[in-house]
């Protein structure tokens, strides 16, 4: 016979289960309330009074093998816990029981059907969505807080270029035109169509600088292909164009915006790594077949659409932004040149992954792109690697034609553009925020510390340097390595606490944002190092603890890639 504990705990259980979720069916054949929940979500109930007994223990149990454990948050002020349970998106349909045991019996307290999703709500999923955030987070962290040999024309760390968007930019170290490699002495770039060809992406490149970074990188990054292919390298636009139609052309956009061909969503985004102009043309070119045919019909179609612009012409940028494309040959060039070949491909993959992931979360529908998100990565880390082997050998075969074509010194970007960028930066990072966490003070807050660095950098151009904290401030690998532990910490503890799925993920947003804020900040008053120094570890006495700690931080954060390191 059951205790009077354990009845008084069953009524309270059932009572909060009726309570809390609004979907409920015709009550079963016996006294508990049967449930529908969908794959791919968390459930939570609260419990109280002496039901907050540690002994207690909720578990799902059904037909399959399959079993799955409620976790328990600590307390709140009056006693109740909050019961949750994440449902895997590949967990098996059918019913369900939700059992609680005791010390010496167990019993069942609620049936459960477990169904498809209808759609995908990112509230409803915090631990899934929480690593999606710190995924992005300590991206945009990195991509804002260059490493020390990604300063144009600098090797030592000392960033100047305060003038320049905080975001992917394009960073050709500088060649010297007195520099020639076998190629440039064919004397192919005086044919006259050549010439003039050269000569127009070096003016068009120099005028969008003073006008748009982001499309002066994206013109300037073509420019390996037409050093060694001449007018041929147009041909990647029309390519680009081509597959942007035809990826149009076989997705029902009506429906939903992102492709469901692996095949065509691989090629543009392959093709916007070996050049990012063509996988924008590409990805204008989709845009525009949806316009015509008013498959634009809810904002999350057109949420959807611009995170595809992202993964289809952006990956190459970031890379770029991370470690320079193109290297000047100096002391130590063979060791830097190797982390060139090894970190951004890394990376990259790993941001390809999590950004075809966050697609659901633009959309709100579980996109079946996601399911090949893990060979997508693959092949973009890849791609990234054959890019840079291709801009090694352009470098070496014809640098002085390369550099006319990409001029290393560009005008800085005028003040009234930097502010109308970063104005156009605010209402995207409000516009994708809004669809993640909805009207909510989150939402705003989140947004608050990806821009308040770049409008302080505007309001005050001339904020004093210290070079100490130039020094203190982790970056490049280091920077990842920290912000993804102190992310991963924080999801855990948002997790423990007695606070139901759509608090947790807005909440899980806010702290994740919240150290590139602290680093963005800190970077704005340790800018560059004393003059003639640069950062600690590329010191000649430290040499060995460079070549030596590198490597490990490599392995830690490409463990941490692969999840086997958390």
């Amino acid at each position: 016979m059951r205790s009077v504990r354990t009845r008084n705990f069953c009524i309270a259980f059932s009572w909060f289960l009726l309570t809390t979720f609004g979907f409920l069916s015709a009550a079963s054949a016996d006294t508990n309330p049967t449930l529908l929940w969908e794959r791919g979500r968390q459930q939570s109930v609260t419990l109280g009074g002496n039901t907050s007994d540690q002994l207690w223990s909720i578990t799902l149990v059904g037909n399959s093998d399959r079993t799955l454990t409620f976790s328990k948050s600590s307390s709140n002020a009056s006693g109740y816990l909050v019961y949750s349970v994440y449902i895997p998106a590949d967990f098996p349909v059918g019913n369900y029981q939700v059992k609680i045991a005791g010390t010496a019996e167990s019993s069942t307290v609620a049936n459960v059907y477990i169904q498809n999703a209808v759609d995908y709500d990112p509230l409803a999923s915090p631990r899934s969505v929480g690593g999606l955030a710190i995924i992005a987070f300590t991206l945009l962290s990195i991509f804002s807080n260059r490493a020390p040999d990604s300063s144009t024309g600098s090797q030592d760390g000392e960033s100047s270029d305060s003038d320049k968007a905080d975001s992917a930019e394009t960073n050709y170290q500088s060649i010297k035109l007195a520099e020639r490699g076998w190629f440039d002495s064919l004397r192919i770039g005086r044919w006259r169509a050549i010439s003039h060809l050269d000569s127009l992406r070096h003016l068009i490149t120099f005028d969008l600088a003073s006008r748009s970074s982001l499309f002066a990188r994206m013109y300037a990054d073509g420019s390996y292909l037409q050093a060694l292919l001449g007018p041929l390298s147009i041909l990647t636009y029309f390519g680009g164009a081509i597959l942007g139609w035809e990826c149009a052309v076989k997705t029902n956009g009506a429906n939903n915006i992102v492709p469901t061909s692996f095949a065509l969503f691989a090629a543009l985004l392959l093709l916007g790594i070996f050049d990012s102009l063509a996988g924008f043309i590409g990805t204008l070119t989709y845009g525009v077949y949806g316009v015509v045919h008013q498959e634009f019909n809810s904002v999350f179609q057109f949420r959807g659409f611009i995170g595809l612009a992202i993964i289809w012409f952006g990956p190459i940028l970031a890379a770029n932004a991370m470690r320079p494309l193109r290297r000047k040959r100096a002391s130590g060039y063979g060791w830097e040149r190797l982390g060139d070949l090894i970190i951004p491909p890394l990376f990259i993959g790993w941001s390809v992954k999590g950004m075809v992931l966050i697609l659901d979360g633009f959309t709100h529908v579980k996109n079946p792109i996601g399911n090949t998100s893990t060979k997508l990565a693959v092949m973009a880390g890849s791609a990234i690697l054959i890019r840079y082997l291709i801009e090694e050998f352009t470098c070496r075969a014809t640098p002085a034609r390369l550099e006319y074509l990409s001029p290393p010194k560009l005008p800085k970007l005028g003040t009234s553009y930097r502010i109308w960028a970063l104005a156009v930066k605010t209402v995207t990072f409000l516009f994708f925020m809004y669809g993640f966490l909805g009207p909510s003070w989150q939402t705003f807050a989140s947004v608050a510390f990806l821009i308040l660095p770049s409008v302080i950098k505007i309001a005050f151009p001339k904020i004093p340097n210290s070079v100490r904290l130039y020094q203190a401030i982790p970056i490049g690998i280091p920077s990842m390595i920290f912000m993804n532990g102190l992310g991963l910490i924080t999801l855990l503890w948002i997790n423990s606490l007695p606070i139901f799925s759509p608090d947790k993920t807005r909440t899980i947003f806010v702290l994740a944002a919240l150290p590139g804020f602290l680093i963005s900040i800190l970077k704005l008053f340790g800018q560059r190092p004393a003059e003639g120094d640069q950062i600690w570890y590329r010191r000649t006495k430290n040499n060995l603890i460079y070549r030596v700690a590198g490597p490990v931080f490599i392995a830690i954060a490409f463990l941490m890639t692969i999840k086997v390191l958390p």
